[in-house]
């Protein structure tokens, strides 16, 4: 458990890897599962967190408390009623011990603040957050056997093998983006206009 999340360590997704290739080093394999798990959280941020906020305007200052500390920001993304705010703005900014700012007199009456975090793992970690393994383990093992299979000065180099991998990677990268998108809205089918005849 690290900071209310339950985590798995990265050498559980060396079984899937060592089904596709006999005789790899362990280590090796580990560290590039370990990448494939920090471009993934990268490329489809779907290590995130939005904090809400109602604003007060006589209060200036409020603390973020996320349970994504322990992680490498990628990025942070501030709404005020729904429309996003540059943070290079003076009015609304985050400073490092996790509190957001707020200008005085730029609050008003039932004024909405929403924090959004994204994340990665940091590179020297043995471990990942568990939804990474129960809900998104084939993009970070297709990515590792991408990079194995895509080195010319291995026994295992196949070309093929390595853009197959790597397009099932950018599969589950759209998954995961729609999925992110998506949480908390239900897609709705649009139906098709039926033809008059």
């Amino acid at each position: 458990m690290l900071f209310g999340q339950e985590t798995r360590p990265i050498t559980d997704f060396l079984p899937r890897v060592l089904a596709n290739i006999e005789g790899a080093n362990e280590a090796m394999l580990a560290s590039y599962a370990m990448d494939g798990a920090i471009q993934f959280a990268r490329d489809s941020q779907i290590l995130s967190e939005l904090i809400c906020i109602e604003a007060d305007p006589c209060i200036t200052s409020y603390k973020l408390n996320t349970k994504l500390r322990p992680y490498e920001v990628l990025s942070i993304r501030v709404f005020i009623n729904y429309h996003a705010v540059p943070l290079h703005e003076r009015m609304v900014y985050i400073d490092g011990d996790w509190t957001l700012h707020v200008e005085p007199g730029y609050c008003a009456n039932n004024m909405r603040i929403e924090v959004e975090l994204s994340v990665v793992p940091y590179r020297d970690s043995e471990e990942v957050p568990e939804v990474l393994y129960e809900d998104w383990v084939e993009p970070i093992v297709a990515y590792t056997l991408a990079r194995v299979f895509s080195q010319p000065d291995n026994q295992w180099y196949n070309n093929p093998a390595a853009e197959t991998q790597t397009r099932i990677y950018k599969e589950f990268v759209r998954k995961a983006i729609v999925n992110r998108i998506s949480k908390h809205r239900p897609m709705q089918m649009r139906l098709a206009a039926r033809r008059r005849l």
